[in-house]
C-alpha cells in the first residue's frame, strides 16, 4: 500500500488496534494511493482463497466500482477503524480509475489522532442485492456484514429523521 503520511498503529479507543497519524495532515490530503503491492482480485480469484485468510481480506478491503474489483492490502490497513459524521476523517469520495485510488482528509487532522475511514461510499450495501460480494461477506466474514448493515441502517433511520 502506498501510504502517504507518516503513521504508527497502536491501540484504539474503538476497537482493537488503529492508525496514528505522527504528522499534522491538511483536509483534501491524500493519506494512501493505489499500488501494485496492493490486490485487486475478482470473485474467482477471492474464492479460491482459503476460508481464513478470505475472512482476514475481506476486513482489510473494499471494493473498487469502477474496476469490479475487491482491493486489499496484507498489511497495516487491516488495523483501519471506521467512524460517522465529523469523526470519521479520512475517506474517499469519488471513484478514480484503479491506478489514481486513494483516501484522502475528509478535514485537517492533529499529529496523534486516530485515522477513522468513512466506510460508506464504498459500502457492499451500495451494491445490488445479488452482488457476488455480498455473499462472500455473509459467508466468510458475517461479523463485518453485520456490521456494515448495522451503520448502513443507523445512517438510513438518522437521514429519515433528520
Amino acid at each position: 500500500m502506498g501510504w502517504l503520511i507518516d503513521y504508527e498503529v497502536r491501540p484504539s479507543r474503538i476497537h482493537g488496534l488503529g492508525l496514528f497519524t505522527r504528522q499534522p495532515i491538511k483536509q483534501g490530503e491524500k493519506i494512501w494511493l493505489f499500488d501494485r503491492s496492493m490486490n485487486a482480485s475478482g470473485p474467482a480469484e477471492l474464492g479460491a482463497l482459503e476460508p481464513s485468510e478470505l475472512s482476514d481480506i475481506l476486513l482489510g478491503g473494499y471494493f473498487h466500482f469502477t474496476s469490479q474489483r475487491f482491493v486489499w492490502s496484507i498489511g497495516d490497513m487491516r488495523f483501519m477503524n471506521h467512524a460517522e459524521g465529523r469523526m470519521a476523517n479520512i475517506g474517499i469520495r469519488e471513484w478514480t480509475a484503479l491506478d489514481e485510488d486513494h483516501s484522502m482528509a475528509l478535514r485537517d487532522i492533529a499529529p496523534g489522532e486516530e485515522l477513522f475511514e468513512d466506510y460508506e461510499f464504498f459500502s457492499i450495501f451500495n451494491l445490488p442485492m445479488d452482488h457476488w460480494l455480498r455473499a462472500l461477506y455473509a459467508d466468510f466474514c458475517p461479523e463485518q456484514y453485520d456490521f456494515m448493515l448495522d451503520v448502513r441502517n443507523r445512517r438510513s433511520a438518522f437521514r429519515e429523521t433528520g
